[in-house]
């Protein structure tokens, strides 16, 4: 963890929470309500009721990976609190809970919550169970040192005294924090953290009460609609407004960004509307792409001179024009889209000089600004409270959604608009993960190893699109292209930039989510060139690296690397090593290939992140992972004419339960430094099962989605 400091704990305890109360309050499940009676306020992440009762805000964005269970624990674990009386509320948009690994950003990505908050988190509950007992001793004429905490009580074991939580909150929150930093527990004195306890948001989204951004309804509630402009950079060129105005129920059409957006009594009158305004967008001027055009383009660009990434070792140009090299191969993958379950979706209210927006958003604190630039109004008068997110990888990272809600809400001042996109808006007008081609050649050693590896990466520069170009090539193209963990004494990557028409973003696993799958492919042809088995080539190169070796030997044990496959033929096994956001990850894929279709039976996960600090939901982490990086085996966005041709789950598939392969996760706690869970698994999957499907078939991928190969998965 970096940029953490004693300011930032300080203000967390300081701050009052005040903030935490928003004029309109969401439904409990989804901002639980403040414990009954009169409460004590421990900074802005804790209050504790006069019941004993504890409620810790959680500042990161839930999106389904676990932090609405996993950072309240960081700050119930130094507490002592009772976990079964601790609530769970989430934050508003708010500079007091800033990351303090993004410099004080508060926004959810990169892996990093539970990395970024957890000496915060844990400082936070330490500091109050000592104003606690502080408060305790001071009603018993003790010392603080002959008091202990247990479970929402301090006891003094000398008299048999015992005052809970409650009954201590009110003192204890007039006390002031203490001046130097609070003792933490060691791992050995652990309660909570390093077990799985249960989640406290299953019960909600067990029984439906969960409260998504799509859910929320507040009294007189109005309804949005957008029909967006199919090819980005076109401008609006005419409407029908009369015709849309004439459906019963339509409050609003109008102009918005990239599009038309109309407000009704239903969603459904909202999208009719839109149909009847029969909107008109003008292309001229914008670039007009095709997805064949782009191929040809990026796989026209590796020919060219790239710039050097960061990295490079030796000289791989001198070794690989010294002698023919042992491969010289091309790979290509296709733009992706996000397809989160829940589309775009928030809700806004303007209202006596303010703006009120609720949103399932990755960066509270920008769509917060962007909301204020679009209402016009002070960023004082204008709060966004977080709702649970239903999926985000990297989508809800983006404004589009609150600049539109707020446009909607302002034509229609004093009523709440909740805006769902379509799912094909969703589709159609993504933030997609970019598209890209990669020439790969590769020399062997004398001894089987490789001498020499230089990878060039042809495609468009995320940081250029989002205009914050670095002075070094884009880590969002070519992060990890070549692991830095190998032990080639020869290695080069280059970049050449080719933007392209469509709006890019984060997507899940981010550089790792191309680059995994090609490196470790890489990797594979080279070991299979040189005679190798590829787990063993792999060990060799990482022989300097006891933890990769460690995460390495134990996905080769769990998964019987060496034991024979099913009799039958079309059986393969391969094997990924993806370390990546302070973790180190490694998978082995089973398939079976027959005629074409592709079934993945099983899959063996290892996954060291330092320390899981709840086990259950770093599980459901790696799970998760791969149905995402199964599901892109089979997907791509094409363009024809400059517009998106998918449209929904029809011609952009998802993963289906009957595809789903058993998933074996084993966790190592190396007790290396925190690491992230959320996108490791993605990496890992694609190249695991391209090796897979080469070892069962002789047939290397070197393009996706697999359909380019002929196959599907079954």
């Amino acid at each position: 963890m970096t940029g953490f400091s004693r300011r930032a704990v300080i203000q967390s305890l300081a701050v009052g929470g005040g903030a935490l109360l928003l004029r309109a309050a969401l439904p409990a499940a989804a901002h639980a309500t403040t414990p009954s009676g009169a409460a004590a306020d421990f900074g802005v992440y804790l209050r504790v009721g006069a019941d004993g009762s504890v409620s810790v805000v959680v500042p990161a964005a839930e999106l389904g990976q676990g932090v609405y269970t996993t950072l309240p624990k960081l700050v119930a674990e130094e507490l002592d609190a009772d976990w079964a009386r601790t609530t769970v509320r989430l934050a508003p948009a708010d500079a007091a809970y800033g990351n303090p690994d993004k410099k004080g950003l508060q926004s959810t990505g990169n892996s990093d919550s539970a990395v970024g908050y957890y000496m915060l988190l844990r400082e936070v509950g330490a500091s109050a169970r000592e104003r606690l007992v502080r408060a305790a001793a001071l009603r018993w004429g003790v010392a603080p040192g002959e008091c202990r905490t247990a479970s929402g009580v301090v006891l003094h074991d000398g008299s048999g005294r015992r005052a809970g939580y409650g009954e201590l909150a009110a003192a204890a929150a007039a006390l002031p924090p203490p001046v130097e930093r609070p003792p933490l527990k060691r791992p050995e004195q652990f309660t909570l953290l390093g077990r799985s306890v249960g989640r406290k948001d299953s019960p909600a989204k067990c029984d439906g009460s969960a409260v998504f951004g799509a859910d929320l309804r507040l009294p007189g509630s109005l309804f949005g609609a957008v029909a967006l402009a199919p090819v980005p950079g076109s401008r609006l060129r005419s409407f029908d407004r009369a015709a849309a105005m004439r459906g019963r129920g339509v409050f609003a059409v109008l102009e918005i960004d990239g599009g038309l957006g109309a407000v009704a009594d239903t969603t459904w009158t909202a999208q009719q509307a839109l149909v009847a305004a029969a909107p008109v967008f003008d292309a001229s001027g914008v670039a007009l792409e095709s997805s064949a055009e782009v191929s040809a383009a990026l796989r026209a660009a590796l020919g060219q001179p790239g710039k050097a990434a960061p990295g490079a070792r030796g000289d791989a140009a001198a070794v690989l024009n010294g002698a023919p090299p042992a491969l010289d191969v091309t790979y290509e993958v296709p733009m992706l889209a996000h397809a989160c379950m829940e589309p775009m979706a928030a809700t806004a209210w303007l209202h006596d000089g303010r703006c009120e927006v609720w949103a399932p958003h990755q960066r509270q604190g920008a769509a917060r600004e962007e909301a204020a630039r679009i209402c016009g109004l002070p960023l004082d008068r204008v709060t966004l409270q977080g709702t649970f997110c239903g999926g985000g990888f990297g989508r809800k990272w983006e404004t589009d959604f609150i600049r539109h809600v707020v446009q909607l809400a302002k034509a229609v001042e004093g009523r709440p608009v909740a805006l769902s996109w379509s799912r094909e808006a969703d589709i159609r007008r993504d933030y997609f993960r970019a598209p890209f081609a990669f020439r790969a050649r590769g020399a062997l050693d004398a001894q089987g190893g490789v001498a020499g590896l230089h990878l060039k990466v042809a495609g468009p520069s995320l940081l250029a699109f989002q205009k914050r170009p670095l002075p070094i090539t884009d880590p969002s193209s070519v992060g990890n292209a070549i692991l830095p963990q190998y032990a080639i004494p020869n290695r080069l990557v280059e970049f050449v930039e080719r933007p392209i028409a469509q709006d890019i973003g984060f997507w899940r696993a981010v550089s790792l989510s191309q680059n995994g799958f090609v490196g470790e492919s890489v990797i594979d042809e080279l070991a299979l060139l040189a005679g190798r088995d590829p787990f063993a080539f792999r060990r060799t190169m990482l022989a300097a690296d006891p933890r990769a070796l460690a995460v390495l030997d134990r996905v080769a044990r769990e998964s019987g690397w060496y034991r024979p496959l099913p009799a039958g033929g079309g059986w393969g096994r391969g094997i990924a090593f993806a370390p990546g956001f302070g973790s180190y990850h490694a998978q082995v894929a089973e398939v079976r290939v027959q005629d074409g279709v592709v079934r993945v039976e099983r899959v063996v996960c290892v996954h060291d992140c330092g320390f899981a600090v709840d086990p259950d939901t770093v599980v459901a982490q790696m799970e998760g992972g791969i149905v995402f990086g199964l599901s892109a085996l089979e997907e791509a966005i094409t363009t024809r004419d400059g517009a998106v041709v998918q449209s929904n789950f029809h011609d952009f598939p998802v993963l289906r339960i009957s595809q789903m392969p058993k998933v074996e996760v084993h966790l190592v706690n190396s007790g290396a430094a925190l690491g992230g869970a959320g996108e490791s698994a993605v990496a890992a999957i694609a190249p695991a099962v391209a090796n897979a499907i080469c070892n069962a078939t002789g047939r290397r991928l070197r393009q996706l989605p697999l359909s380019a190969s002929g196959l599907r998965l079954g």
